[in-house]
């Protein structure tokens, strides 16, 4: 984490640094403070089916039917 600290305390010329956790709490808050917090809400079944059709079909390659609703529920709301 020191050296995150460090990349952002000196970032480089016109760079975003995208980060993904599940708890703040395990963040340093010299890292948080330095951070633009954006919660995202999970996407329901029916959500994540419709994103994964919406999918170009050349690289959905055959997943249809069942095993859509079953990508659907192993990603837990989460594209």
């Amino acid at each position: 984490m020191n050296a995150l600290l460090k990349t952002l305390e000196e970032p480089l010329p016109q760079r975003i640094i995208f980060a993904t956790i599940q708890q703040e709490s395990q963040i340093l808050p010299t890292i948080l403070s330095r951070a633009v917090i954006v919660h995202f809400s999970l996407l329901s079944d029916q959500e994540m089916e419709d994103f994964i059709k919406s999918i170009p079909t050349e690289n959905l390659k055959g997943i249809e039917g069942q095993m859509l609703q079953i990508i659907s529920e192993i990603s837990m709301g989460r594209p």
